[in-house]
């Protein structure tokens, strides 16, 4: 509600204001869910909009990985299944979905 007052009489008066929504609502982005894979369980762990992920990131698995080891602390690889193959971290585009990371075993050798 505004109110406004008339300087020559002094009278008050009262406006509604109405604010419409309509035509101000944006695409629903896809999400991209990374599950984390400990001890043999999988646990939702994050989910982030596949725009930014575009917009953040060249090479969007790459930064998920790296996103996933900020968070964790733990070297790991990523996975489009349970029991499939790492994916291509050299990819430019990324699938809506979900994915798995799975933290290497103390002690492993990593080489990059």
């Amino acid at each position: 509600m505004w109110w406004t007052r008339d300087e020559g009489t002094g009278a008050n008066s009262a406006s509604v204001i109405s604010v419409s929504s309509q035509g101000l609502t944006q695409p629903v982005s896809s999400m991209v869910d990374i599950n984390l894979m400990v001890n043999g369980s999988c646990i939702n762990f994050l989910s982030i909009p596949n725009d930014d992920i575009e917009y953040l990131a060249i090479h969007p698995l790459r930064w998920l990985r790296f996103v996933m080891f900020c968070i964790c602390g733990a070297h790991g690889d990523i996975f489009a299944t349970l029991d499939g193959p790492v994916v291509d971290y050299d990819s430019t585009s990324l699938s809506e979905g979900t994915y798995y990371y799975k933290p290497y075993p103390e002690g492993i050798e990593l080489s990059f």
